[in-house]
């Protein structure tokens, strides 16, 4: 009896589990999906990191152009963000050291500024807002939605990879 109980109930139990390692709401960390994102929630408007020119804080997300463009300076190295030149726009291989990550995910104060936290300010720095970032410390996107868990962990991922072109996969 408790074979038979055993055989009719072990098939159920096997296709019952579930992989825990899956997650159905988590997004491929390709170059498709972070520039769909990207141009969704950050070249909505000309006056954001679209259009034409330099775009708010010196970073065009253009369509016309890939997303590397926007943080690598002349000589193919990341550029120091406008706003915290302690740390670079997109440090590719490293999430933690990027400026993007900081302005969609740190905690924020009642006016959207962005709050020292981890990444830090540095005790000796001194910079200030200036013309060129006016907008200093507001958390990203300033306009629209902040972005999902999700959205921010495709971000994360995607840097960690070492931010992939679009003619990887």
């Amino acid at each position: 009896m408790l074979r038979a109980l055993l055989c009719v109930s072990l098939p159920f139990a096997v296709v019952g589990c579930k992989d825990e390692t899956s997650d159905p709401m988590r997004i491929e960390p390709t170059y498709a999906n972070v520039r769909a994102l990207v141009d969704r929630s950050c070249t909505f408007t000309t006056s954001c990191h679209g259009g034409e020119g330099d775009g708010q804080a010196h970073l065009n997300f253009a369509a016309s152009e890939p997303l590397m463009n926007a943080w690598l300076d002349e000589d193919g190295e990341p550029r120091s963000a406008c706003e915290y030149d302690r740390l670079p726009v997109v440090a590719p291989g490293d999430p933690d050291g990027s400026w993007l990550i900081v302005k969609v995910s740190a905690d924020v104060d009642g006016f959207n500024r962005v709050q020292p936290g981890a990444w830090g300010p540095a005790d000796d720095w001194t910079g200030s807002m200036n013309d060129e970032c006016p907008d200093f410390g507001l958390r990203m996107p300033e306009t629209g939605d902040m972005l999902a868990d999700e959205e921010v962990t495709l971000l994360r991922e995607w840097i960690a990879l070492g931010t992939p072109g679009p003619e990887s996969p």
